[in-house]
């Protein structure tokens, strides 16, 4: 990627996180279908990817801050593909719970916030503070009780 798509992407995602935290503030129906899309969406590429082309994942280590940098060029980097593969089934598992309710909603909450602030060391790579953004939107879900699946949602406009 060039220098200008990579902070094209960058501006956009902090841009998208900012309006799922508003929707978060606003609709949780809508918030929680954005949520899931984004941690499914998200596994899907990454299983991709890191199917076709494992050591693409190397490249964050040039953004990464410390320790991160360090695990990517470090021990993590003859197990790219496991490694990759088992976030990608945990990105879509937790895509997957934010559509249910209860107990499992407010896990895939926290497992989903947990994730989002554990990729901010990798800095622009990870959209930083997108991810935090994204948290936090996580949080306000969280917070709401949330008696029935989504499919079992009553809409209206």
């Amino acid at each position: 990627m060039s220098n200008a798509q990579i902070v094209t992407a960058y501006i956009v995602s902090n841009i998208v996180a900012i309006a799922f935290f508003v929707a978060s503030l606003y609709s949780n129906s809508l918030a929680r279908i954005l949520y899931s899309l984004l941690f499914i969406g998200a596994g899907y590429i990454n299983w991709f990817v890191v199917h076709t082309n494992p050591s693409g994942y190397l490249d964050y280590s040039k953004y990464a801050v410390g320790l991160y940098r360090d695990i990517i060029i470090g021990p993590s980097q003859n197990y790219v593909t496991p490694i990759v593969t088992f976030i990608a089934v945990c990105q879509v598992l937790i895509g997957l719970a934010l559509l249910h309710k209860g107990r499992i909603l407010r896990t895939a909450c926290v497992a989903g916030s947990i994730f989002l602030i554990a990729i901010s060391p990798l800095g622009i790579a990870s959209a930083f503070p997108g991810g935090l953004i994204w948290a936090a939107g996580l949080f306000v879900l969280y917070r709401n009780r949330f008696e029935r699946n989504i499919f079992n949602m009553k809409w209206s406009m």
